[in-house]
């Protein structure tokens, strides 16, 4: 049995948000449809494991933002690669507003939204299946919507080529921590020994753990404070961590890799708009920012 053809099945890529009192929260799923016309009825469904499907669950009421092609990896990050029951993902983020159900929906990256009053539920084992009447609903952009296939080979980072060993083989670096693989070609189902993960489904706690042990080894014959070592490490670990920003070394350190980001993976004017209003803070950033991309 060949369990690739799962892959051949098309999937559009969502984010599904909920609120429970004040905490609210969010998921990427890849499964949502109109499961009736009248009444007019969605159908998602989460992973158990998910802290938003337990949220979903209690509150009977969620709304789906459907991801458009302008979403940049950053969004994939903070709504698919940390759990809720860990960090706040709405902490200092700023690109929702609150539809009438008190839920937010996702503005940045996104084309559409639809609010869900949960009717039922499906046990399907490893997720449940959530179906309810859509209350309301809006089109945010005309952006053509991105499915799985779209994510895998336009957002996810891939593996980059860096060099070529004495002997003339490719050297490949993983994106998310640094190690090197040595060979002609990257194999197409490659994983990284550090990471253990598919290239783009390293969140931020993977970063923090593979993170000092490289930084460690890095500095380990040089002579250069154990503190600062530590410090350099935590940085390493937080370079895409917009929230919770610590110290000015930190704030720099977003700004000059989003810099860099924004020039190699030709952002939005929009995005880059949405980063100077939200995270950039020093002078020397936001001048640079507005003089290379939106002048």
């Amino acid at each position: 049995m060949n369990k690739k053809a799962m892959h051949k099945l098309s999937y559009g890529l969502y984010i599904v948000t909920t609120k429970d009192g004040e905490k609210a929260n969010g998921c990427i799923v890849n499964t949502a449809i109109q499961a009736a016309s009248t009444p007019n009825q969605l159908c998602i469904c989460i992973n158990k494991a998910n802290y938003t499907h337990d949220m979903v669950l209690k509150t009977g009421v969620f709304n789906v933002s459907v991801l458009s092609k302008t979403a940049l990896f950053p969004l994939y990050q903070r709504f698919g690669f940390q759990s809720g029951r860990e960090v706040d993902k709405f902490a200092d983020y700023t690109a929702y507003k609150n539809a009438e159900n008190g839920v937010p929906y996702i503005i940045e990256g996104t084309n559409a939204y639809l609010a869900v009053k949960v009717s039922q539920t499906v046990d399907l084992g490893s997720h449940t299946m959530f179906i309810g009447e859509v209350t309301e609903m809006e089109v945010l952009s005309e952006e053509p919507s991105a499915n799985y296939e779209y994510y895998q080979e336009e957002v996810k980072p891939k593996p980059e080529e860096v060099g070529k060993t004495a002997d003339g083989q490719t050297v490949w670096r993983c994106t998310i921590c640094g190690y090197e693989y040595v060979g002609e070609e990257l194999p197409e189902d490659f994983i990284c020994p550090l990471c253990r993960k598919k290239y783009g489904e390293a969140n931020g706690k993977k970063q923090e753990l593979e993170s000092p042990p490289l930084v460690s080894e890095f500095f380990r014959d040089l002579p250069v404070a154990e503190e600062e070592v530590k410090r350099i490490s935590w940085l390493v670990a937080h370079h895409h961590t917009y929230t919770e920003v610590d110290g000015i070394d930190h704030q720099i350190l977003l700004e000059a890799d989003y810099l860099v980001n924004a020039g190699e993976s030709s952002y939005s004017r929009e995005n880059v708009q949405h980063m100077l209003e939200t995270v950039f803070k020093t002078e020397s950033g936001i001048r640079l920012l507005k003089s290379i991309y939106l002048r």
